[in-house]
């Protein structure tokens, strides 16, 4: 009869515990709070569908304790996506257009427009994709207003190889049927209503030919990816892969080509940017910036020869001593520097500060049979 009267009275308790349990509270912003904000934003509902995918991605992967916090997530996610991930990219260069186009080539005759405070840009305002939000004039206007001549095109130098080309361009869907705008580095992607009115072109070097992406009228991303695949290019439309193919070139530009006489496509461009891979001088740099923190040290340790995994399995003392050690020696002036510095901090925490004490005995058990 006791065993029962015990027995009973531990369910009773489990079952008081379990339902007294504190579920965790939910973040303040929610998913429904997110999207209904998403919709609110004028350059995200302007977006491709690809961009809109991966900032919706970003923010639902995050909390947010009001609105503040969510819109300056969103401003990173939106400049993380349609820019350049600065974590892990260096922006070579970043064209908006706002200060005209004296850093491009041009080939041909371009006419330009007035455009706000009495400058003279080529453009409209009402196909400015205005990523920062503080952009005063358009995107770059290739259409329509240009000579009616073929080769009418700006272009602007790369410096390495090694890059991932992003632009934006827009689509009036006019099928004006003689000419072809092509957004080109290591091939281009084009479009021309004599051709296909229906869908977008490829062209790897030399030749058109259709892809499977169907016109709309709005902005559509190009990406030239010439990092992810080395000595390839690899070329994107609005997240689509259009072709790869051997690495060459040094430019990239943009423009109305290979016309006759008459309409052309009528075409903006905006939002053009190079980014370049970081190096591990560049990881460093971005190290010695910002307090060393766990997190920090553990992707930092990523790039080195030294192992993260381990540092991660320390118990949290040795963690956290090991953090203010290197803090402590920050600024690093090198990779070899910072190893050096993540060495002694873990050999000091985990097996004895030597400068106070002498180590007597340190047995690894490496030589057991």
């Amino acid at each position: 009869m006791k065993m029962k009267k015990i027995l009973s009275l531990c369910i009773s308790t489990a079952l008081a515990i379990s339902a007294f349990t504190a579920v965790p509270a939910s973040a303040a912003v929610s998913s429904e709070d997110i999207s209904t904000y998403l919709s609110s934003q004028t350059v995200y509902n302007l977006l491709p569908e690809c961009d809109q995918t991966a900032i919706s991605a970003i923010l639902n992967a995050g909390s947010y304790e009001d609105n503040a916090e969510l819109a300056a997530a969103y401003q990173t996610a939106l400049e993380k996506t349609t820019i350049a991930d600065t974590e892990n990219y260096n922006i070579e260069w970043h064209e908006d257009f706002s200060s005209g186009i004296s850093n491009w080539t041009v080939t041909g005759t371009l006419r330009s427009g007035s455009v706000g405070n009495n400058k003279t840009l080529l453009g409209f305002d009402r196909k400015n994709l205005n990523i920062s939000g503080t952009e005063e004039y358009s995107a770059l206007f290739v259409g329509g207003g240009l000579n009616s001549k073929s080769n009418n095109s700006i272009s602007r130098a790369l410096s390495s190889q090694e890059n991932i080309v992003t632009l934006y361009f827009y689509d009036e869907m006019n099928n004006a049927g003689n000419s072809h705008f092509i957004a080109s580095r290591n091939g281009g992607v084009g479009l021309s209503g004599d051709a296909s009115a229906s869908v977008y072109l490829a062209r790897p070097s030399t030749g058109w030919s259709k892809t499977s992406v169907n016109r709309s009228k709005g902005w559509h991303k190009v990406v030239f990816d010439s990092v992810s695949k080395a000595g390839y290019t690899i070329c994107y439309l609005d997240g689509t892969k259009l072709f790869e193919q051997a690495l060459a070139g040094d430019s990239v530009s943009v423009g109305n080509n290979w016309g006759s006489a008459g309409d052309f496509e009528l075409v903006w461009v905006d939002n053009v940017t190079v980014a370049t891979p970081k190096t591990v001088a560049d990881r460093i740099s971005d190290f010695n910036s910002v307090a060393v923190t766990e997190a920090t040290l553990t992707k930092m340790l990523g790039y080195s020869s030294k192992s993260a995994s381990l540092f991660t399995s320390l118990p949290q003392c040795d963690r956290t001593a090991i953090v203010t050690l290197m803090e402590t020696g920050r600024p690093y002036a090198d990779i070899s520097a910072f190893e050096t510095a993540y060495q002694a901090a873990l050999e000091k925490t985990t097996i004895a500060d030597t400068e106070n004490y002498n180590i007597v005995l340190n047995e690894d058990f490496s030589n057991l049979d």
